[in-house]
């Protein structure tokens, strides 16, 4: 009776190893595939970094110069209309100051009552030509001071677009460098985080004979 009970106790101890065996060597397993799945996913992500790099210092050379020297001629095109702005500006002020103080001036040089009726008229007619001619170069200068703030702005837009765009590269370009060093510290700590883990693998366990799995 007693060799039937330690024969099941023996048994049943048996069943719990082989069970204990089982569930580490599933463990073991889960660990190497999780190892390799990392380790393709640093691969994937150190060609994607290689790809961005390579395409930044070899086969985006001419395309970064380009854009070096077309951001350039941007900032002097931008410094000539301003300028070109600021000339206008002062133009248009100086057009409108010189028609009052010319009208003015020549106002004050007539004497109106010594005039006949009809040279009061063509003096009438002559002051009315030339406000014509000065409104209508007023115009023409505010015309050109419109087309040239329109053609400011549009390269100004141009210019912040295309430094929008160097900004995101570079972020991408830093992110995944991030993600890779993030990657590469996962791989080297990830099975020294779980001592448990690590003994299993590195040290084989004391299995009794008759119970090691064929």
């Amino acid at each position: 009776m007693y060799s039937r009970r330690q024969n099941k106790s023996v048994s049943s101890k048996a069943a719990d190893a082989g069970k204990d065996v089982e569930t580490l060597r599933s463990e073991i397993e889960n660990e190497q595939r999780m190892t390799e799945m990392l380790d393709l996913s640093i691969e994937e992500l150190q060609k994607t970094i290689d790809a961005l790099e390579q395409q930044v210092d070899h086969t985006d050379i001419a395309d970064e110069d380009e854009w070096k020297v077309r951001y350039y001629t941007q900032v002097e095109v931008n410094e000539q209309l301003e300028r070109q702005r600021d000339w206008l500006m002062e133009r248009v002020e100086a057009a409108r100051n010189q028609s009052q103080e010319g009208v003015s001036a020549l106002l004050a040089e007539l004497d109106l009552d010594s005039l006949t009726e009809s040279q009061l008229l063509r003096y009438l007619k002559q002051l009315e030509k030339d406000r014509n001619s000065l409104y209508n170069e007023l115009r023409d200068k505010e015309w050109k001071l419109d087309q040239e703030s329109k053609t400011f702005h549009k390269y100004n837009d141009t210019r912040k677009a295309y430094m929008t765009e160097i900004t995101e590269a570079m972020l991408n370009l830093e992110a995944m460098k991030s993600r890779l060093r993030t990657f590469e510290g996962s791989e080297n700590g990830s099975i020294a985080k779980c001592p448990r883990h690590l003994k299993y693998l590195y040290e084989t366990p004391n299995i009794p004979s008759f119970l090691e799995l064929p």
